[in-house]
């Protein structure tokens, strides 16, 4: 039995299954989850909250929950366009409002989710009692937070190569470019 495994995504993008956390409990002592939006969504259609909750209470398992999104914004400067990569959150809408706290946006995720106000209350109450937030833009994962990681990692020469290729080869018509020399 090996000792931890720390559980994101699936390689190609969907949220955590159970089946792989089924998996990895089996196989590891300890399993530690990190939840996102979409994660959370998805544990909350399989297992529901409260099942989540019983997974999360168990001495073996631990989680941290990142509200965060990655992302690039766009800026003007003169007449240049700058891109930038960022880590945002959803902290309101027209219809309901502001979400000034972490537990009433994670009160209004359980309220799409068919749970009443008084559950919804209830159970963030508990998640957030056992699951801290951690912001992605933080030192928490990567010192200087992910945007910056991944803005440094497009000043090395060889990364960005290796990116451009696999993009070539994933665009229809781009394809022959993929094989040449890209860079002077």
């Amino acid at each position: 039995m090996f000792e931890k495994i720390v559980l994101r995504r699936s390689e190609a993008g969907p949220a955590l299954t159970l089946g792989e956390i089924a998996e990895d409990l089996l196989f590891y002592q300890n399993v530690h989850i990190v939840i996102d939006y979409g994660a959370l969504n998805a544990l909350i259609d399989t297992l529901s909250m409260g099942g989540l909750l019983d997974l999360l209470a168990r001495k073996n398992v631990t989680a941290v929950y990142t509200e965060d999104m990655l992302g690039t914004r766009t800026i003007t400067v003169g007449n240049r366009r700058v891109h930038d990569f960022v880590a945002l959150f959803v902290s309101g809408d027209q219809k309901s409002g502001q979400w000034p706290t972490k537990q009433r946006r994670l009160e209004h995720v359980l309220r799409r989710k068919g749970y009443s106000w008084k559950e919804a209350r209830k159970l963030a109450e508990r998640f957030l009692t056992l699951v801290p937030v951690r912001k992605l833009g933080s030192d928490y994962f990567v010192a200087g937070g992910i945007p910056k990681a991944a803005a440094a990692d497009l000043l090395q020469s060889n990364y960005l190569e290796l990116a451009i290729r696999k993009i070539a080869l994933a665009t229809p018509g781009l394809e022959a470019y993929a094989d040449t020399d890209m860079v002077d």
